[in-house]
């Protein structure tokens, strides 16, 4: 007996309807109808049917993992649609300091050579002039490199840059494992099966969503926290995550 049969002869036992299946385990109907056939299109393949079928059989209360593991195909076929990750915007520079006294030190002293040396007219206050000139602070090869160094790492830029988006890593660690990721459009950035030794990172300024066909497979990395395994292995896997989140939510 297939296993779909299985399934629907247990839910007939116990008098559930389709409906009542797939509010329980939250699959629209139509794929509880297909997975009892042991049709697997509607649901993206194999891999992920049969991770609909463990989640059905838990439900029911029968153990079908021996039944799974003389059927399940190692390599699956789907179509593999690569896009590139959503781009953050850099950081915006800071002026450099430096520069802009060097560049007045050049111009004050363009100032005091057109005083002494030409015909000062329509030129009323040159002492002010040079008391600008002297009042410059006279910055070291030491302090420019300090200065500049302040620039690009003043607290509060890396913050909001850290914060402002979401990052996942997913690394195959075994097997292998079907995966669709969304950006916060919506728009479908990576679908496709990854196999052992395989990694992947996606970034998105608002959220992610992902389903993992093996959750125990997979080591998680989310906005730099290492999460480890999410899942058990064959456990198809639901996620949306956001800026700033790192733990994960049933």
């Amino acid at each position: 007996m297939s296993i779909g049969q299985t399934l629907r002869d247990a839910r007939l036992a116990r008098n559930l309807s389709i409906a009542d299946v797939a509010t329980a385990i939250r699959v629209r109907a139509t794929i509880i109808q297909d997975i009892e056939k042991d049709e697997f299109d509607s649901c993206g393949g194999e891999v992920y049917g049969r991770g609909h079928q463990r989640m059905y059989a838990r439900y029911l209360g029968l153990n079908i993992q021996n039944q799974i593991a003389t059927l399940i195909k190692t390599e699956p076929e789907f179509e593999t649609i690569t896009l590139k990750p959503t781009k953050l915007k850099p950081i915006g520079a800071r002026p450099n300091w430096s520069m802009v006294l060097s560049a007045g030190t050049v111009v004050s002293l363009a100032l005091l050579a057109v005083i002494f040396i030409g015909d000062n007219d329509g030129i009323s206050e040159p002492t002010n002039i040079i008391s600008q000139t002297d009042t410059a602070p006279d910055i070291t090869t030491d302090e420019q490199a300090s200065s500049n160094s302040t620039a690009i790492t003043e607290p509060g830029d890396i913050t909001a840059s850290a914060t402002d988006s979401v990052s996942v890593g997913i690394e195959v660690i075994s097997d292998s494992c079907w995966l669709r990721v969304e950006d916060g459009t919506g728009a479908v950035v990576f679908q496709g099966v990854l196999r052992a030794g395989d990694d992947r990172e996606f970034l998105d300024s608002s959220q992610l969503s992902l389903v993992i066909g093996n959750a125990g497979g997979v080591n998680f990395t989310l906005n730099g926290i290492d999460l480890g395994t999410p899942g058990a292995r064959g456990e198809v896997l639901r996620l949306t995550v956001t800026p700033g989140q790192i733990a994960l939510t049933p």
